[in-house]
C-alpha cells in the first residue's frame, strides 16, 4: 500500500454506514523500476509448550502452529515514461495450525490449514498533466478445509472452506484547479462463500449426529452453505477546498452514488436430515 488512513468517526460523505472506515491506497508505480521479494517462515521446532502429563490426562493435546509460511513479490515501474505506470504483487500465505482437542478417531492431533494466495495489478495511465486513469484488479483465493475445527468436531464433520474475492475498479481523475478536484469511480466486488460437507462425510453415507449435552458432533457438518455476494458501485465526487476562507477552513463535496448489493445463499443439510440426540 501507498497510503492507509483508518477513522473510527466522522467518515467522508461518501461512506454511507457507521462503523471503522478503512481507505486503502494501492502503489502505482514510478519512473523508476522498483521490487521487493520476502519470506518468513516459521515451524514447530521453533515452538514450545508447556503440555504437561496431567495437562494430557485431561484432554489437553498439541496446540500451536504446525509451521507458518509468508512469501510476498512485488514490482512497479514504467511502461511509458511519465505516461503509463505498472504495479503487481502475489502473496502465498499458509497458516497450519493445531487447536486444542481436534484430534482423529485414534486421539492423534489434525492439522486444521488455511492457505491464502492474492494477487494484484494496478496500472495508471497520465492522460493530461492534470487528468489521470486507473485501473486495478485484486483476487484472493482462501482455503480452509477444516473449518471450525474444534474439540466438538472431528475431521470428518468439519466444512470444506473454498472462497474467492474478486475486486475490478476503475477511476478517472481531474484536477480542474487549486481548490477543485473531480473525480468518477466505477467498482464491482465478486465473493464467492462455499462452506461444504466433506466429499468423505458424504461418501461414509451416515448423518450429522449432534450430541445436546456437550455439543460434540459427529457424521457430516449439519449443514452446507453456499453464498454469493455482489457489489456493483457507480459514483462521481466534485470536491472544492479552500485552506483559509471566511476565518476558517472549508471543505464542500457534490456528486451523486449508486450501489447494488445482492446476496445469495443456499444452505441445505445432508438428505435434509440432522439428529439430536442426548447423551
Amino acid at each position: 500500500f501507498q497510503e492507509v488512513q483508518v477513522s473510527t468517526a466522522a467518515h467522508p460523505i461518501e461512506v454511507g454506514p457507521p462503523g471503522v472506515y478503512v481507505n486503502m491506497v494501492t502503489k502505482t508505480g514510478t519512473n523508476v523500476l522498483k521490487g521487493l521479494v520476502s519470506f518468513n517462515f516459521q515451524n514447530d521446532r521453533l515452538q514450545s509448550d508447556n503440555i504437561d502429563s496431567e495437562l494430557g490426562a485431561q484432554g489437553i493435546t498439541k496446540v500451536g502452529f504446525d509451521y507458518l509460511s509468508d512469501f510476498t513479490a512485488q514490482a512497479g515501474g514504467p511502461i511509458v515514461k511519465d505516461k503509463l505506470h505498472v504495479f503487481g504483487a502475489y502473496r502465498d500465505w499458509r497458516v497450519h495450525r493445531f487447536v486444542a482437542g481436534f484430534v482423529d478417531d485414534q486421539g492423534v492431533p489434525v492439522v486444521e490449514p488455511t492457505d491464502m494466495y492474492s494477487f494484484l495489478a494496478n496500472a495508471t495511465y497520465q492522460l493530461k498533466p492534470t487528468q489521470r486513469l486507473m485501473g486495478f484488479w485484486a483476487r484472493q483465493e482462501y482455503n480452509k478445509p477444516q473449518r471450525d475445527a474444534s474439540a466438538l468436531n472431528t475431521p470428518i464433520s468439519t466444512s470444506n472452506e473454498d472462497d474467492t474475492f474478486r475486486i475490478y475498479q476503475g477511476t478517472w481523475s481531474n484536477i480542474l484547479n487549486d481548490h477543485t478536484y473531480l473525480e468518477a469511480r466505477g467498482s464491482f466486488v465478486d465473493i464467492s462463500f462455499p462452506r461444504l460437507i466433506k466429499d468423505e462425510a458424504k461418501a461414509a453415507g451416515n448423518q450429522s449426529v449432534t450430541e445436546l449435552t456437550t455439543g460434540k458432533v459427529t457424521g457430516p457438518n449439519t449443514n452446507q452453505s453456499i453464498s454469493q455476494r455482489r457489489r456493483l458501485q457507480l459514483n462521481t465526487v466534485l470536491s472544492w477546498y479552500k485552506a483559509q476562507w471566511l476565518g476558517g477552513r472549508h471543505e464542500l463535496k457534490f456528486g451523486w452514488d449508486f450501489a447494488n448489493n445482492s446476496v445469495q445463499a443456499e444452505v441445505t443439510a445432508l438428505d435434509d436430515v440432522l439428529v439430536l440426540v442426548e447423551g
